[in-house]
Formats: C-alpha cells, structure tokens, sequence
C-alpha cells in the first residue's frame, strides 16, 4: 500500500504549477507527443477515438512525461538555464511537503518512460513485470496501483519508481496488445541500431555506448513519446477497423429468416414428398423435422468457393446445413441464415410440394441484433458439477489447440507454430502468438470467474521456454 503523502505531494504540485510559464510548456509538450502523427490521426480523429476514459489516460501520461522533462529557460543572449517543474517546485515549495512526499516528487522527476511486460499476477499481493525497453531482471511491484486490470502477458508503457527498496508504478498507464508491444520493440531495435551509429561518429567508446543510447532515449521523453504515439496508432486502428462481416459458408450476409407455409395438404404426404426430396434427410426423435443440406464440412464449403473448378470433397460423411424444416401446428416452418438461402429452400418446397402448402410468410431479422437480445437472456443454470464443466472444457480446448499446432496461421506468416518454432525469427513470432493466446484466456477466465486454461504444455511442446 503507497504512503498517501505520494498522492497529496501530486497534487501540491499539480496546484501550484497552475501558472502560465508551466501552461504553455505544457502544452508544447502534448503537441510534441501527438504531432507526428497528425499526417494519420488529424485532431479531429483523436476526438472520435478517444473517450472520456481514454483522455484522461493520455493526458496523466503527458503530465508525468512533463514532470520529467528539463526546459531551455529563454535568456537575453539566447542562452539560458534548464528548468524542470518538480525541481522548482521543490526550491519554492518543497518546506511544505513531508520527507515522504519530497523523495516521491524527486523519483517522479528522474523517471523514464518505459514498456512493461507483466510476466506474474498474484491477486491480493502483487504484480511481477519486466522491462521490455530495458531489460534485466523482472521487477516485483510493492502493490498492483494503476494495473488492477493487468492479467499475465499484459503489456503497458508507463514509470516505475524505487523509494526505500519497494518498487512502485507511477499514477498514469497505456495498455498496448501484446502484438503492439512487439511492434514496439522493433522500432526501438531499429532506433538503437541508428543511436549505435551516431555514437560511433561522435567517438563514444564502445563501452559506454549503451549508457549513450539510453540517455538519449531517456532525455526529454524520447521513448515517452514513442510508446504515446504507439498507443495512439494501435488505437486508432482497433477503433477504426471496419467490423467484421458477418455472413455464411457462401459467402451471404447473415440474416435470420423464417418462413411459414400453411397446410393445405395431407400430412403423410407432405412428409413422404420431404422424404424423397434429394438433400433432405428427416432428423431421429419425435416429431416432423428435416434438414436440407450440402456436401462438405461448413470449412470445407466456405474454402471451396476459392477452390478453381469448386469444392473438392474427401467424402459425403460431412455436410453444412442450408436450412431446417419442420412441422409446427398447422404450418409448415423453414429456418435459415440468409436472404438468399431462404429464396431456394422457398422454391425448393414450392416445387416438391406444390399445393399441399399455401402461401408463406417471410420474415427476417438482423443477425446482430438477434445475437444481442439472446445474449442478454440470463440462461438457466446447468445441473452439471462446475468441476465436469470445467473438464470437458479444456478436453475441447486440449483437442482444439493440438489441431492449431499443425495449423497455418496468417499471423505466423502462413506457417504452422510447428514449423515457425524450428527458426529463430518465426520463435519470436511464435512466442508473441503464444502470450496472445494464454492473455486471451486468463481475460476470458476473469469475465466468467473460473479458472484460466493452462496453455504451459502449448509452451513445452513447440519446446519454448516460458520466460516470466
């Protein structure tokens, strides 16, 4: 637990500096971090894509990069002193301020930006990143402050600060996905690459190269604002993204329809003419139920559109349902996902059975929008023990996840993780893959309030380590 003394010197700071000299330097500084990005993310974008809650985000990050960066102070021969905001602060104001308190402002004003990986989460004790800008060791944090959300392999820029050997995170944090993370640390690799050159030209001895580079990076915020325009540009382009289209194994946007034909004919007949309608196969159990059907799977069905001369099919054991059909009353219902689809199972019945069926009646209704409302439909309780649930879900994932392995994956530049596990780039791409998945389940695991699925064998079997 931070001593409350942190959060009151914040805020004796953030009073005071309410002054114009600091107001415009300020400002310069928030147009420093969001800048260059304007060609993509003009001001008036930045508006749509960030809410409330993302603003004020963005704006506590500013603030802690400006209590961090040093200010030419303009003098009569051009010249002039540096000037940092904490520093004084703490030379007009610092009598005011506990011992606590002053030590804080003082880490805050000698922090660096960085990007933090969270490599453990122990709930109710503490948080484990490590520094993915940096490296070394992973840092346990004194207490989860700012990343109670955080879940493992969750990355974030932001500053950590030591005070009295206990590690802490400052007040402001940026989440990014962990493929923005890598994406991050690519453009920091190559900014590196560039920072060794200049070092070499500017005659810095080898040794201290690195010491050169990270006070480079340090200085002023240069990898602050890397990491902001990093989080802004992962942003805009999550929010931006055209949905994805919803549609069917024919490539048909999903809409429910329904279509009722009255009965005007004999029943045995209706089914004896259903019975020998080719495709049409009647379902086992009580009642009057058919369902009309095609060759293939519904993967094999939907990839065999790209198939040059049509599906290619292994055997007639698999088929995707086109439509369902059954007896309701006095009323003949078909049931299907598309506009289209509803117009041929339409004919097809017209056809076979002609004037045993009246007129119908059509309906549809918007797919999301069903979705939605069934979601919303609290589902009864099952009257099964939460521990078989829970096996028979990770049976399902287990199955799932030993088939992904031999599986081309787009993110995995067409590779299976089998296969990118055998170079040393497709390790790192995999690895990435790998922490996707295991944060998307531990997410997942929070929302439901179980258990997350434990992917380590994923890990031991493409035979990557599991750093962390």
């Amino acid at each position: 637990m931070r001593p409350p003394e942190y959060l009151k010197a914040v805020t004796n700071l953030i009073q005071w500096m309410d002054q114009e000299q600091w107001a415009e330097l300020h400002a310069d500084l928030r147009d420093a971090h969001i800048e260059p990005l304007e060609e993509h993310l003009p001001k008036e974008k930045l508006q749509e894509i960030l809410d409330e809650q993302k603003e004020l985000m963005l704006a506590g990050y500013i603030l802690e990069d400006f209590f961090s960066c040093w200010f030419v102070e303009s003098g009569e021969d051009g010249g002039g002193a540096e000037i940092n905001v904490v520093d004084e602060y703490l030379k007009q104001r610092g009598w005011r301020e506990s011992v606590l308190g002053k030590r804080y402002l003082e880490a805050l004003r000698d922090s660096t930006a960085s990007l933090y990986e969270v490599v453990d989460v122990d709930p109710g004790r503490g948080t484990t990143v490590r520094d993915l800008f940096r490296g070394g060791d992973p840092i346990a944090l004194e207490d989860a402050y700012g990343v109670e959300w955080a879940v493992r392999w969750d990355c974030f820029a932001g500053r950590l600060v030591s005070l009295k050997g206990k590690n802490y995170l400052t007040n402001a944090q940026l989440p990014l996905p962990p493929e923005d993370a890598q994406r991050a640390q690519e453009t920091l690799g190559g900014t590196k690459t560039e920072l060794y050159e200049t070092a070499e030209q500017q005659g810095v001895e080898e040794e201290n190269e690195d010491i050169f580079i990270r006070r480079v990076l340090d200085t002023n915020g240069v990898s602050a604002r890397l990491l902001s325009q990093f989080w802004l540009m992962g942003l805009l382009h999550r929010t931006m993204a055209a949905p994805p289209k919803l549609q069917n194994t024919d490539g048909e946007a999903l809409l429910f329809a329904e279509v009722r034909f009255p009965l005007q004919g004999d029943l045995a007949e209706i089914a004896a003419a259903l019975d020998d309608t080719e495709a049409v196969e009647r379902e086992g159990g009580e009642g009057l139920a058919w369902v009309w059907s095609s060759p293939g799977s519904p993967s094999q069905h939907s990839m065999g559109k790209l198939t040059k001369g049509g599906p290619q099919w292994s055997g007639d054991s698999d088929r995707t349902c086109l439509a369902s059909i059954r007896v309701e009353g006095q009323e003949l219902v078909l049931e299907t996902n598309s506009e289209e689809r509803a117009e041929r199972s339409q004919n097809l019945l017209e056809s076979r059975l002609g004037k045993l069926i009246g007129p119908p009646r059509v309906s549809y209704e918007d797919m999301e929008e069903l979705m939605a409302r069934e979601s919303s439909t609290p589902l009864p309780e099952p009257d099964i023990l939460p521990e078989v649930l829970e096996k028979a879900r990770n049976d399902h994932l287990d199955d799932h996840y030993r088939s992904v392995l031999d599986r081309p994956l787009p993110f995995l530049g067409g590779e299976t993780p089998r296969e990118a596990a055998a170079s040393k780039t497709g390790r790192t791409r995999v690895m990435t893959w790998l922490k996707i998945l295991e944060n998307n389940e531990s997410r997942q695991a929070v929302q439901l309030g179980t258990k997350p699925y434990d992917v380590s064998w994923i890990w031991q079997e493409l035979g990557i380590e599991r750093s962390g």
